[in-house]
């Protein structure tokens, strides 16, 4: 069953952070008109423009008249809402962008469909606690029990093992601080100097609680902030 629309879904200010340009809105020459028409699935159409002097202010993609009144189609329901880490469209969700919250306080369904940023952020982690096992950084907190994959996604970083031979990235790693990946451990680790392998003659980074080759930091260490160990290249 569809999710009713109430008034708090209508948009009347241009610069309500719900309006984007080229997303789908229901839309009415009056608040009560948009409702009707997003509960029973109406008029909509994509938002072409918007114009912040007008009384009129939303321009709908294919109609000759602007809007007093738009609606945001919901694009979430709670068939999106993810709970379990071993749900599988968690596969590479590492990195993604999420909309997250905790079942007590607030819904996440609402905090995606009204694209919410102080509930919005990159996905971490997963596992560290086991009632609240989504590790992302917002304004409102660290660790959720429940998060939305965004539909949205922006373009994927592409990252590769840093090349320890290079004094660029020996000086750009230089005092880093590191963790593991895929661990409950809770330690972090700083890059201290590098060396190279006299057998192999494989260069190698010495870190407080050991060694370790470029390969290995880039499958298994990530940065604070939760970017893989590796350099960023252009795509």
């Amino acid at each position: 069953m569809a999710e009713k629309y109430t008034y708090a879904d209508v948009i009347i200010d241009p610069e309500d952070p719900r309006v984007e340009i080229g997303k789908e809105y229901y839309f009415g020459d009056f608040p009560k008109e948009a409702l009707e028409y997003a509960n029973k699935n109406g008029r909509g159409a994509l938002l072409e423009d918007i114009d912040l002097v007008s009384n009129f202010p939303f321009l709908m993609e294919n109609f000759d008249e602007s809007a007093p009144c738009i609606i945001r189609k919901k694009e979430y329901t709670e068939n999106d809402i993810i709970t379990d880490v071993s749900d599988p469209r968690l596969k590479d969700a590492i990195g993604k962008t999420v909309y997250v919250a905790h079942k007590l306080y607030s819904s996440v369904v609402d905090n995606a469909n009204n694209n919410d940023s102080a509930n919005k952020g990159v996905l971490v982690n997963l596992g560290y606690d086991p009632s609240h096992p989504f590790e992302v950084h917002t304004e409102l907190g660290f660790h959720w029990d429940r998060i939305i994959l965004s539909k949205n996604q922006p373009p994927r970083k592409k990252y590769v093992p840093f090349n320890l031979s290079k004094e660029e990235d020996r000086n750009f790693l230089r005092n880093k601080w590191v963790r593991k990946k895929d661990t409950d451990e809770l330690w972090e680790d700083q890059i201290l100097s590098f060396g190279s392998d006299e057998v192999l003659e494989e260069p190698y980074a010495s870190l407080n609680m050991g060694s370790e080759n470029a390969e290995t930091l880039f499958k298994h260490f990530e940065f604070l902030d939760g970017t893989p160990c590796g350099r960023l290249v252009e795509d």
